[in-house]
Protein backbone atom coordinates (compact mmCIF):
# COMPACT_ATOMS: atom_id res chain seq x y z
CA UNK A 1 0.00 0.00 0.00
CA UNK A 2 0.72 3.62 -0.58
CA UNK A 3 -0.08 7.11 -1.58
CA UNK A 4 0.03 8.85 -5.10
CA UNK A 5 0.45 12.82 -4.74
CA UNK A 6 -0.82 14.45 -8.28
CA UNK A 7 -1.56 17.99 -8.09
CA UNK A 8 -1.41 18.35 -4.26
CA UNK A 9 -4.07 15.34 -4.16
CA UNK A 10 -3.17 12.39 -2.00
CA UNK A 11 -5.08 9.16 -2.73
CA UNK A 12 -4.02 5.44 -1.66
CA UNK A 13 -2.82 3.18 -4.27
CA UNK A 14 -2.10 -0.90 -3.90
CA UNK A 15 1.40 -1.38 -5.32
CA UNK A 16 1.23 -4.49 -7.60
CA UNK A 17 4.69 -4.45 -8.86
CA UNK A 18 7.57 -2.22 -8.55
CA UNK A 19 11.08 -2.47 -10.17
CA UNK A 20 13.83 0.32 -10.93
CA UNK A 21 12.90 1.99 -13.66
CA UNK A 22 8.81 1.69 -13.12
CA UNK A 23 6.44 0.97 -11.11
CA UNK A 24 2.43 -0.88 -11.40
CA UNK A 25 -0.46 1.19 -9.12
CA UNK A 26 -4.04 0.23 -8.89
CA UNK A 27 -6.10 3.08 -6.82
CA UNK A 28 -8.65 2.33 -4.04
CA UNK A 29 -12.04 3.05 -4.88
CA UNK A 30 -12.21 6.83 -4.96
CA UNK A 31 -15.34 8.87 -3.93
CA UNK A 32 -15.41 10.87 -7.43
CA UNK A 33 -14.31 9.75 -10.99
CA UNK A 34 -10.61 11.27 -11.57
CA UNK A 35 -8.88 11.39 -14.85
CA UNK A 36 -4.99 10.25 -14.85
CA UNK A 37 -3.15 11.31 -17.98
CA UNK A 38 -0.22 10.01 -19.04
CA UNK A 39 2.33 11.99 -18.74
CA UNK A 40 0.93 13.19 -15.56
CA UNK A 41 4.41 13.75 -13.13
CA UNK A 42 3.50 12.77 -9.76
CA UNK A 43 5.32 11.43 -6.49
CA UNK A 44 4.79 7.73 -5.36
CA UNK A 45 5.65 7.04 -1.65
CA UNK A 46 5.15 4.18 0.72
CA UNK A 47 7.26 2.35 3.50
CA UNK A 48 9.28 -0.83 2.35
CA UNK A 49 9.84 -4.17 4.60
CA UNK A 50 13.02 -2.30 5.76
CA UNK A 51 11.33 0.30 7.51
CA UNK A 52 12.51 2.89 4.79
CA UNK A 53 9.99 5.36 3.63
CA UNK A 54 11.00 6.37 -0.15
CA UNK A 55 9.03 8.93 -2.07
CA UNK A 56 9.78 8.10 -5.72
CA UNK A 57 9.19 11.60 -8.64
CA UNK A 58 7.58 9.25 -11.79
CA UNK A 59 5.48 9.97 -14.33
CA UNK A 60 2.33 8.17 -15.61
CA UNK A 61 3.20 6.09 -18.73
CA UNK A 62 -0.26 4.70 -18.85
CA UNK A 63 -3.60 4.50 -16.87
CA UNK A 64 -6.91 2.98 -17.65
CA UNK A 65 -10.10 2.42 -15.66
CA UNK A 66 -10.99 -0.40 -14.09
CA UNK A 67 -14.50 0.54 -12.69
CA UNK A 68 -17.30 1.71 -15.12
CA UNK A 69 -17.88 4.55 -13.23
CA UNK A 70 -14.25 5.81 -13.51
CA UNK A 71 -13.18 5.06 -9.53
CA UNK A 72 -10.65 2.49 -9.81
CA UNK A 73 -7.34 3.06 -12.30
CA UNK A 74 -4.38 1.06 -13.01
CA UNK A 75 -1.61 2.58 -13.97
CA UNK A 76 2.17 2.47 -14.63
CA UNK A 77 4.30 4.41 -14.07
CA UNK A 78 7.82 5.78 -14.98
CA UNK A 79 10.60 5.90 -12.01
CA UNK A 80 12.87 9.15 -12.36
CA UNK A 81 16.18 9.33 -10.59
CA UNK A 82 15.59 6.35 -7.65
CA UNK A 83 17.23 7.42 -4.63
CA UNK A 84 20.05 4.50 -3.43
CA UNK A 85 18.21 3.44 -0.54
CA UNK A 86 15.35 2.05 -3.25
CA UNK A 87 17.99 0.46 -5.26
CA UNK A 88 19.75 -1.19 -2.06
CA UNK A 89 16.37 -2.31 -1.35
CA UNK A 90 15.69 -4.08 -4.69
CA UNK A 91 18.90 -5.68 -4.14
CA UNK A 92 19.09 -6.84 -0.92
CA UNK A 93 15.77 -8.51 -2.00
CA UNK A 94 16.75 -9.57 -4.98
CA UNK A 95 14.87 -7.88 -7.47
CA UNK A 96 18.28 -6.34 -9.18
CA UNK A 97 22.06 -7.00 -9.63
CA UNK A 98 24.69 -5.02 -7.80
CA UNK A 99 25.96 -3.82 -11.16
CA UNK A 100 22.59 -2.13 -11.40
CA UNK A 101 22.69 0.30 -8.62
CA UNK A 102 24.21 2.81 -10.29
CA UNK A 103 21.31 4.90 -11.63
CA UNK A 104 20.59 5.32 -15.31
CA UNK A 105 22.01 9.43 -15.40
CA UNK A 106 25.30 7.62 -14.43
CA UNK A 107 28.51 6.99 -17.28
CA UNK A 108 29.82 3.68 -16.93
CA UNK A 109 33.50 3.62 -17.80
Amino acid sequence: MGNIVVNDTTYPVYIINMSKEGAYVRTAPLIEPVTFDPGTNLKLSTELSTGYSVSLSCAIVWSNETHPDGLVHEMGLKISNPPLEYLEYLKKEGFIEPEDLRTSEEEVF
